[in-house]
């Protein structure tokens, strides 16, 4: 919906691509009278070639459009201009956009991982020089245990397997109390699962650790599992996982769930059925994004890993902590390319889910 006595009167200047004619003056006439002006590119009629096969027609238009708020670019639609019926706006970026695009990238990730790069090789910190490129190997690689690295790997894909199937049951479960149960107590339960998000991560490890040790030890010796480190990582991000699923659910309309009802379903088959194929993509995005915060995580295992249920990355923290950079480089290296197949899984997730536009 496009509010167009808003953008009359809000002094827009406006290039409208005219197609050679096809489109001329409507631009003009539905927004031109107020404080806006319209400029209009090709507003003679040209019936051949097809202008939208001509690639300087779009180029034309694209470099009218100067780095300014103010300033929009209207184009017909290729399937629409045949009826001359419709316009679409069109928003370009300025050419500016793609350097400092470039320039942050460059910044923000790829001078970091050349760094991660060139630290993990070296026995030491140094400079670049032709005495350190000398002492370029994969010494740091090796010195790490293979036994504690393959132990670290196998707790750490508990993590991102258990925490996520975890939090998304619970966060499943309290939304559909909120939502659908109308029970008296749905503000209460809505309120407590978003609660973990003002605790701040350490003080919340640091409360688990005393339940652990001084509460549930008889009962439940947790300390130093890694079942531990599975549940107060679910509770931690039992806030992000409701809002994901209250959002989702409050889309979904009653009345499929009463149609599946009259048709003789219970609620397990209305879930079956009904629900979760239409939560499937929302479940699947927020289980993904679960998972790769939980590979993450450093607060929270901080005060709660052991040397039986270390994650990755307390392995990284841990050779920080003892001045061993080229080791604590090498190991992220390790951890940032195991991460990279979890990262495409999450990207098509979150095209699936219409989160990220196609191309």
């Amino acid at each position: 919906m496009v509010d167009l006595e808003a953008m009359t009167r809000a002094g827009l200047r406006i290039v409208h691509e005219s197609m050679h004619g096809s489109g001329a003056g409507y631009i003009r006439e539905l927004i031109g009278q107020g404080t806006s002006t319209v400029t209009e590119l090709h507003a003679a009629t040209e019936p051949a070639p097809p202008p939208w096969a001509d690639p300087q027609n779009q180029w034309d238009l694209e470099k009218m459009v100067v780095v300014r708020i103010d300033q929009v670019a209207v184009a017909p639609l290729q399937d629409e201009l045949v009826l001359g019926s419709q316009d679409t706006i069109i928003l370009r970026a300025p050419p500016s956009f793609g350097v400092g695009f470039a320039g942050y990238f460059l910044v923000s990730q790829a001078l970091p991982l050349v760094m991660l790069a060139w630290a993990s090789a070296l026995p030491f910190l140094q400079t670049p020089s032709a005495r350190a490129f000398a002492s370029l190997s994969l010494g740091n690689f090796r010195s790490i245990p293979s036994e504690l690295l393959m132990r670290i790997i196998g707790n750490t894909a508990i993590l991102m397997v258990a925490v996520p199937t975890l939090t998304m049951i619970a966060s499943f479960a309290m939304s559909w109390v909120v939502l659908r149960a109308k029970t008296r107590g749905a503000a209460l339960v809505d309120f407590l699962a978003f609660l973990p998000v003002t605790v701040p991560p350490i003080v919340f490890s640091v409360a688990a650790l005393l339940l652990a040790l001084f509460v549930l030890r008889a009962v439940v010796p947790l300390y130093g599992t890694i079942w531990l480190l599975v549940i107060v990582y679910a509770v931690a991000r039992l806030s992000y996982g409701t809002r994901m699923t209250n959002t989702a659910l409050i889309q979904i309309h009653r009345e499929l769930e009463e149609a599946a009802q009259m048709s003789g379903a219970g609620t397990a088959g209305v879930l079956r059925a009904v629900l979760l194929p239409l939560l499937a993509p929302t479940i699947l995005y927020a289980w993904i994004w679960i998972a790769l915060l939980s590979y993450r995580e450093l607060t929270l295992p901080v005060v709660l890993a052991t040397g039986a249920n270390l994650p990755f990355s307390m392995l990284v923290w841990s050779y920080v902590q003892s001045s061993s950079y080229g080791r604590a480089s090498a190991a992220a290296l390790i951890m940032l390319t195991l991460m990279v197949p979890v990262l495409l899984l999450y990207w098509l997730a979150a095209r699936r889910a219409g989160l990220i536009a196609p191309r």
